[in-house]
């Protein structure tokens, strides 16, 4: 899939930004929202089915894009401290934990802020993502899956087969801080 349509839908979006400005529409403020979400869907799903693409951005900025796209839905703020870490082999595990643990902060934490971390020390990769959330506990994480919740299970089986660890910091009102570490070399 080339990002051909993903070009066409943002430059509709920005035609279409221009209207409400000039002549207030709840029509077109509504048909607005739905083109950018639909272009954050698409941009995720392109970089999804393509991992050179990936492999080109580097794990940081893709990660920062990811980020971007979040707080762009306009419903959570998302901070970044971003160090520089290249294109190690575990990229796209990091990548999809980032991806899950942004959704679960939005969809299940319904957090208002989010920040996101990633570093490499030596060969370890650090992602730390923390928000202000409802929180759970962290013991209840066995019930969520008997229950067909596998989003967070489905990351921290690849990561702790691979040597990485996920370690989650939780409690009801009190936010949710996630760190994942990886080595930085492990092939994801």
């Amino acid at each position: 899939m080339h990002d051909g349509p993903l070009q066409n839908l943002l430059a509709a979006r920005l035609e279409i930004e221009e209207v409400p400005e000039r002549q207030p529409d709840p029509v077109l403020v509504a048909v607005h929202a739905s083109l950018r979400d639909t272009a954050a869907e698409l941009r995720g799903a392109v970089s999804a089915l393509h991992p050179q693409v990936l492999a080109e951005l580097g794990l940081t900025a893709a990660v920062r894009e990811l980020g971007r796209q979040y707080a762009a839905r306009g419903t959570v703020e998302v901070s970044t401290e971003l160090q520089e870490v290249g294109s190690p082999p575990a990229q796209p595990l990091v990548y999809r934990a980032v991806k899950e643990l942004l959704t679960n902060a939005v969809k299940h934490g319904r957090a208002k802020n989010i920040h996101v971390e990633l570093a490499r020390d030596d060969d370890l990769l650090t992602l730390v993502v923390a928000d202000d959330g409802k929180g759970f506990d962290p013991r209840d994480l066995s019930a969520s899956v008997a229950d067909g919740h596998i989003g967070l299970a489905s990351l921290t089986v690849p990561i702790n087969a691979a040597g990485g660890d996920v370690a989650i910091t939780s409690a009801p009102g009190a936010g949710t801080r996630v760190c994942v570490t990886v080595p930085a070399d492990m092939a994801a």
